[in-house]
């Protein structure tokens, strides 16, 4: 089971990433809702971008998604947060990571 958080739009997150893959750099660790999440394992990573139609068309630039399923290690202190699955997305367009569901 997963939920999508904030209403299915996906929250802003803080990122520390480290080595670049794909253009994009691999997630580390990441803060949400002020607690600090820890990645253990890098679960998947699949791009996603604009209508393929667009490529042809001359139409506006394909918008790239970079998605990254990751499971995290359970924190330490206060502010540490639980284990689990999340999905985090690098909006290349808009310069931001997104925390985009989590899996339950």
């Amino acid at each position: 089971m997963s939920r999508l958080p904030e209403a299915g739009r996906g929250e802003r997150i803080d990122v520390e990433a480290g080595t670049r893959t794909y253009s994009s750099a691999t997630p580390e660790r990441f803060w949400w809702r002020e607690r600090r999440y820890e990645v253990a394992v890098i679960l998947d990573h699949w791009l996603e971008s604009g209508p393929w139609w667009r490529r042809f068309s001359g139409g506006e630039a394909i918008v790239q998604l970079h998605w990254w399923r990751v499971e995290t290690r359970p924190g330490l202190g206060p502010s540490g947060g639980p284990g689990g699955v999340y999905d985090l997305c690098w909006d290349e367009a808009a310069n931001r990571w997104v925390l985009g569901r989590v899996h339950d």
